[in-house]
């Protein structure tokens, strides 16, 4: 079976949305604040060309457990 770049995007994609909902589930629990919290990574791309205008807002909030889950599906990827 040839694996493809599309398999391992869903890995990757499955892998960190694990690890985001871990983090969420644990974020109460205050010794394990170093696995939870997390850094906002923002790009605002916008332009106005008269005919045409943009403005994008994006967003990506990565934690320590949600670069573990990367991690993770990347080596359950591996081993598939």
């Amino acid at each position: 079976m040839k694996k493809g770049y599309g398999l391992l995007f869903i890995f990757l994609l499955v892998g960190l949305l694990t690890g985001s909902l871990v983090a969420h589930l644990l974020v109460t629990i205050e010794w394990l604040s170093f696995l939870t919290e997390s850094m906002p990574i923002s790009w605002s791309p916008q332009a106005d060309l008269e005919f045409l205008k943009y403005d994008f807002d994006i967003q990506v909030r990565i934690s320590l457990l949600s670069i573990l889950g990367l991690i993770g599906a990347y080596w359950v990827y591996r081993r598939v």
